[in-house]
């Protein structure tokens, strides 16, 4: 298990999963899980999760933010945990994203038309 310090150091073989980046100014870690961008800023203690495809140099107000006390990466699982308060009784748990991955490969959201969907339902349109 690595604790937040450790992380960078630990997993540089596995970009773009997790990345230390500069937006605006601030020095931020970003991870990516299957359907979001988890934004630390450990010099403020607070993150963000926004969905994949957010661009992170656009401004976002104070109450997207949240506290957390800790964050564990477990490199070997990609498995990562964020600790909401001091007493760790409140934690968020999510893994890295990593092509193919295990975790999401099943979990593809589909476009269907709406004739599709007519012709598939019992007395539907031919």
């Amino acid at each position: 298990m690595l604790h937040e310090n450790d992380i960078a150091p630990a997993t540089r073989d596995r970009p773009p999963t997790v990345e230390d980046v500069h937006v605006n100014g601030m020095s931020v870690r970003v991870l990516e899980s299957c359907h979001s961008l988890w934004i630390f800023e450990p010099g403020r203690g607070r993150f963000r999760r926004v969905p994949r495809g957010t661009r992170l140099d656009m401004p976002s107000p104070e109450n997207e933010w949240t506290r957390y006390y800790r964050l564990e990466l477990d490199a070997s699982s990609g498995a990562f945990s964020v600790g909401l308060n001091p007493d760790d009784t409140r934690v968020l748990r999510s893994w890295l994203h990593a092509d193919p991955c295990r975790h999401c490969s099943g979990d593809q959201t589909g476009e269907l038309s709406l004739e599709a969907l007519r012709r598939a339902l019992p007395g539907g349109a031919a």
